[in-house]
């Protein structure tokens, strides 16, 4: 899974480059109805743009006997609802800013929703966001925010409750967002630029142990000024840099 994850975080960055090599990848999508997509292996296809003019799309479980694994939609103008297929394993949405509803084929096995967020079968992993909402509160059954979760999406408010135990890099590029609550009486695992290219984030944890720890847990792993309070009373401000080795 992770190398799949790799490929398609791959794919994205080649799309959106503004600049080239001699030697870079050219990729070729290809078009089905109102969307394009990429053939990954011979049993496998990347969907990634919607060019639609309708606010509701419906992804196809197949594209010539091939089934859809991925929807990561780099580009989806005016696209407020999406319905993913049965077959769907990866989803990236935070992207389009316009998504407000996401639906799951129920023969799905691989993933479901709650909230309007992308998750695993069994909730326990958040997949996905959509990008039309600025405010969001991880739902309870989360263990762990995946990586690229929110990725670009409009986010500038998310509370993390209490069961979350795991932050694996869910907010590249998150420039909007400002406030992060903790509502647990532990502090999750943070991997290193976890909270992307945002300049200032205001941390809100329950006691000043707690502020200490969350502290402590970002020094050296994060790029950001972080402010963090216990209630109204701000406990830290600090410069926060990346080791670099």
């Amino acid at each position: 899974m992770k190398s799949k994850i790799v490929t398609i975080i791959m794919t994205v960055i080649m799309a959106v480059s503004c600049s080239g090599t001699a030697n870079a990848e050219v990729i070729v999508y290809k078009k089905y109805k109102d969307f394009k997509y990429v053939r990954e292996g011979d049993d496998q296809i990347g969907i990634y743009y919607y060019n639609g003019k309708k606010s509701k799309a419906v992804v196809p479980a197949k594209i010539k006997g091939v089934k859809v694994d991925t929807v990561n939609l780099i580009r989806a103008k005016g696209l407020k609802r999406i319905r993913l297929s049965r077959y769907v394993k990866y989803t990236y949405l935070a992207k389009v800013r316009s998504l407000k509803k996401v639906t799951v084929d129920p023969r799905n096995k691989h993933l479901s929703v709650k909230n309007n967020m992308v998750l695993n079968k069994k909730k326990t992993k958040l997949i996905s966001v959509l990008g039309g909402y600025d405010v969001i509160r991880i739902p309870e059954t989360v263990r762990i925010m995946e990586v690229a979760s929110f990725s670009k999406s409009n986010i500038k408010k998310v509370i993390i409750t209490k069961n979350v135990k795991r932050i694996e890099s869910p907010f590249n590029d998150c420039k909007k967002l400002e406030t992060v609550v903790f509502e647990g009486n532990t502090i999750p695992k943070i991997r290193e630029e976890s909270f992307g290219h945002s300049e200032h984030i205001n941390f809100y944890v329950k006691t000043d142990k707690l502020a200490k720890k969350l502290l402590r847990k970002l020094r050296g792993k994060q790029n950001i000024v972080a402010h963090i309070y216990v209630g109204d009373k701000l406990i830290y401000e600090e410069q926060l840099h990346w080791d670099i080795w």
